[in-house]
């Protein structure tokens, strides 16, 4: 295998002269990244949810906009394709390996090649000007002799981060969208018909995004925020208790940027660059905050089930303190341990308030999670992430960042939050 390609930019009609397009350049026996210009078109259904979805971003007027598809989710990384390439940016694609990929790649890794895997990856996220990656993986869990081979993967992510972060500090990425495709196991968990659901969730996606702003910021104004400019939410000073369920937390955000997801980059400006916040989801719907990580103390459960590499954790208690869980009960404290494997991939990092797409109202009504973090952040009132939160103006690094959201199966949205400010200050 060579990856040499992806590590220099490379025009869409050199990819299509080089490389045979389409699905045969992925083959699971012999995982590979590799850069594809599909000529096929997808349904109108999802091709009228990524014209959305581009046009909502608004900055793809030039440069290199990378889309790192999942094997699961290809008709929506060739809409997008379509999309991004009709409002003027270049697009490149590439096939991330996971599930099966992503198992025959670390079950079989030697320190070679994944140093190899690792340029690849590093090398795309260089010539990117823009990085949209199409997300809906179906679930899956590690082989034990792959699990063995994990800290590899956790290597390799900390890799990118390191260079995607202060590309979106300096501001050479100029948009980071993750952009959701519905799949038949996200419907079936809810107890949907796929057609109806996938109608859904697509119409979600092209939603105008001036009234999910205006939603979500008079509810952090209530919460816990204060408006300093037209562009820019503040964390105000004290300590607040925040409390769902059988969650109840306290803490900080004085000093901290208070974001705003409505699907389009630049709605907020980040107070550290002065340049407009590039990172935004598709379905959008959430306003979220790093607070002062040493200010978070108190207890977290949740129900909802927690998809990770190594298997999924079908429920996950943490008890905090200054900041870290101390004290954890999951499903497999086993996995956790792993896929968590540092002090700083326990540190809070992130503070999510959802329920804010009119058009994931009808989850709410059914009351169960799709298993897809992407969805399910954006349907329950709250979800925190551990891990790193320096590219959202926090002090942590870390190798993942991987969120929880809360509540209890079946309890969307019938439990109301409630944050109110408990003293002035805090030490």
């Amino acid at each position: 295998m060579t990856f040499d390609f992806l590590t220099k930019p490379i025009s869409a009609k050199e990819l299509k002269k080089d490389l045979t397009p389409g699905l045969a350049e992925y083959e699971k026996s012999e995982p590979k990244m590799v850069a594809i210009d599909a000529d096929y078109v997808p349904d109108a259904k999802i091709t009228e949810a990524a014209n959305a979805v581009v046009n909502n971003i608004g900055v793809l007027n030039y440069g290199n906009n990378v889309i790192r598809a999942h094997p699961s989710c290809m008709d929506m990384a060739v809409a997008v394709y379509h999309a991004s390439k009709k409002a003027g940016s270049n697009p490149i694609m590439f096939l991330w390996p996971f599930e099966e990929a992503l198992d025959a790649l670390l079950k079989n890794a030697t320190d070679e090649s994944m140093k190899c895997a690792t340029k690849a990856y590093v090398g795309t996220i260089k010539v990117a000007n823009h990085w949209s990656v199409t997300y809906g993986r179906t679930g899956y869990e590690l082989s034990a002799e792959a699990k063995k081979n994990y800290h590899y993967y956790g290597q390799m992510m900390k890799a990118a981060g390191e260079t995607l972060n202060p590309k979106l500090e300096n501001g050479e990425l100029v948009s980071w969208n993750m952009i959701h495709q519905p799949l038949p196991n996200h419907a079936a968990n809810v107890k949907m018909d796929f057609e109806k659901y996938e109608t859904k969730i697509l119409d979600a996606m092209c939603i105008k995004t001036e009234p999910v702003l205006q939603k979500e910021t008079e509810q952090a104004l209530a919460s816990f925020a204060k408006q300093i400019d037209d562009h820019t939410l503040v964390g105000r000073d004290g300590l607040f208790q925040l409390e769902i369920g059988n969650t109840s937390l306290k803490f900080g955000v004085e000093g901290r940027q208070v974001f705003r997801d409505v699907g389009r980059a630049g709605v907020d400006v980040d107070m550290k660059t002065k340049k407009p916040k590039a990172t935004t989801n598709n379905p959008f719907g959430e306003f979220f905050v790093a607070p002062v990580e040493t200010s978070v103390n108190g207890s977290v459960g949740t129900q909802i089930p927690s998809e990770t590499p190594m298997g999924t954790l079908s429920h996950t208690y943490f008890k905090f303190e200054d900041g870290y869980a101390i004290k954890l009960a999951t499903s497999d404290n086993d996995i956790f341990k792993k896929v968590f494997s540092g002090i700083n991939e326990r540190a809070i990092a992130e503070l999510g308030f959802g329920g804010q797409n009119p058009g994931l109202k009808f989850l709410e009504e059914i009351g169960l999670p799709t298993g897809d973090a992407l969805i399910d952040e954006k349907v329950f009132p709250l979800h925190i992430a551990i891990g790193a939160n320096d590219h959202m103006g926090g002090d942590r690094s870390a190798k993942i960042h991987h969120d929880f959201s809360i509540g209890e199966s079946g309890s969307v949205g019938s439990r109301p939050l409630t944050v109110k400010k408990v003293a002035e200050e805090y030490c």
